[in-house]
């Protein structure tokens, strides 16, 4: 029997990956639309929410492509970044009319990496503040860069100094958190400084994958905050998420429940999830851990949980194979406008 020459062996892993790529595109075919209500209906503050974390992911890719990065005060005005400018100018969508945004920096990856290019600072998000509608929001983008994925994949749970919840949070989300947190703080005084009415200021947190986990955490420092606690009110605080892995964690050994937790805090907490979306289940999944006093071995299963009860997106759902389509914003901004009958149309960019 003749051996494997590398041309053979090439031409039948072509092959192979040819085969799983049409099983993909052609076993895994769309489910037809199921016609199923969500539990709770959507409200304007859930589309507000997906409108500003899809054009969130506009700004990233503004800055990817070399917009400046930083604030200019000379040039642009009242503060606002000129990619903000340039994306009001060839973005036409009611949903970013009359905002001014301020754009959120932050370095992700690992610090001991940094020779390697594995921390890099880029653009986390934006808060942005409407003066007529009183309103503020604080939108994280999702994974774009490598170095996000190494916050993704740390699974490990720790105590946060920043917030007081007595459980454990996501250690890999928390280090982002630590790394934004004083421009954070920054931008939200200077926003509050300038508002004269503060009794009905909103704040709205929201954010798709990565982003969503971060909203949920920066939510939960903003109302441990003392200076941000004496101003926002639990019904001034809302929280709405897409996607989003779990960042609280619900032990065995431990009476702490962060979604009770948090609600005590927060007055309007969403967090969206198609069925068919893999990203929030896979951060369902129990973490056994083993502990020992002395000559006792113990064994707990730590439970991540959602900030708030999961809701479910039913429309043009996607079948198991079609998992990275059930995962796009886009799907996610489609749902939520089909909940509220209101006309669809794509977030698109502009060429002018």
């Amino acid at each position: 029997m003749g051996t494997l020459t590398p041309s053979l062996f090439y031409a039948i892993t072509q092959l192979l990956l040819w085969f799983c790529l049409w099983l993909f595109l052609h076993i895994g075919q769309r489910k037809p639309r199921t016609e199923i209500e969500n539990t709770i209906p959507c409200t304007e503050v859930d589309k507000l929410a997906i409108d500003h974390a899809l054009f969130a992911l506009h700004i990233y890719a503004q800055h990817f492509q070399g917009m400046p990065w930083r604030l200019d005060e000379g040039v642009v005005e009242q503060g606002m970044g000129r990619v903000f400018i340039h994306a009001k100018k060839n973005l036409a969508d009611p949903s970013i009319a009359g905002w001014r945004f301020y754009p959120l920096f932050g370095r992700t990856g690992i610090a001991s990496l940094a020779r390697l290019h594995f921390e890099k600072e880029s653009m986390l998000g934006f808060v942005a503040f409407h003066k007529e509608k009183n309103n503020i929001t604080v939108v994280f983008r999702n994974s774009r860069r490598l170095t996000d994925w190494a916050h993704n994949l740390n699974r490990s749970f720790k105590k946060s100094d920043l917030i007081d919840y007595e459980g454990c949070l996501h250690k890999g989300y928390l280090l982002i958190l630590q790394r934004c947190q004083k421009e954070l703080d920054d931008l939200l005084q200077k926003i509050i400084q300038a508002t004269p009415n503060r009794d009905s200021l909103t704040i709205l947190f929201a954010g798709h994958s990565l982003g969503g986990a971060m909203a949920t955490l920066a939510a939960a420092y903003v109302v441990s905050n003392p200076t941000f606690e004496a101003i926002f009110s639990r019904e001034q605080v809302q929280l709405v998420t897409f996607a989003a892995p779990y960042v609280g964690l619900r032990t065995s050994t431990s009476t702490a429940n962060f979604p009770d937790w948090l609600a005590e805090r927060v007055g309007y907490v969403r967090c969206f999830e198609r069925t068919t979306d893999i990203a929030p289940i896979l951060t369902k999944m129990a973490r056994l851990k083993v502990h020992k006093k002395g000559w006792k071995v113990g064994i707990s299963l730590d439970r991540p949980v959602a900030p708030g009860r999961p809701q479910p997106l039913h429309h043009f759902e996607d079948s198991w194979l079609d998992f990275l389509q059930a995962h796009d914003i886009g799907k996610y901004r489609r749902g939520i406008y089909e909940e509220m009958d209101v006309p669809y149309t794509p977030l698109l960019w502009t060429v002018g």
